[in-house]
């Protein structure tokens, strides 16, 4: 809803999120769909990075706004 961060930061995280959470689930059930390190880790460590990311830069944009 904020404008302080471009939208489509927020799409790929929310895109990269659901492939990850089919890749667990698919997984669960045992279906071979998606093959289990390239679908679930790799895109994890990258979900991971971007909250690290995503994070810092919120906070420094939070301590420069006025309250």
């Amino acid at each position: 809803m904020g404008r302080a961060f471009p939208r489509r930061l927020g799409w790929a995280a929310f895109l990269v999120g659901l492939f990850v959470t089919t890749a667990g689930i698919t997984y669960y059930l045992g279906i071979d769909a998606i093959p289990h390190l390239a679908g679930f880790v790799g895109p994890s460590g990258l979900l991971m990075t971007w909250m690290l990311v995503m994070g810092i830069l919120m906070t420094r944009s939070a301590r420069r706004s006025p309250v």
